[in-house]
């Protein structure tokens, strides 16, 4: 378990199966809670490729996830506030 994840979880914070490593950077992806189109808990292309995801409702949400990742995905940008982009 990397420190990030026990610093993670000891915030009680526990988006561990949606984080993955892509070029060797730890990634986590995040899509809106409104959108459960496909899969509630996945991010899924038109072409039926599923990718484990964090969901969050807000700019709030976003921001208790995204400590010690170094690459964040945002999956339906549209669907949270303009506040997300600070995070």
């Amino acid at each position: 378990m990397s420190q990030a994840d026990v610093q993670r979880q000891e915030r009680g914070v526990h988006p561990a199966p949606a984080s993955r490593r892509v070029a060797g950077q730890q990634a986590l992806i995040v899509k809106a809670g409104i959108d459960d189109c496909y899969d509630v808990a996945h991010v899924v292309t038109h072409g039926g490729t599923k990718m484990r995801a964090v969901n969050a409702s807000s700019a709030a949400d976003v921001s208790r996830f995204v400590e010690g990742y170094d690459v964040v995905g945002l999956d339906e940008l549209h669907f949270f506030e303009d506040a997300v982009v600070d995070v």
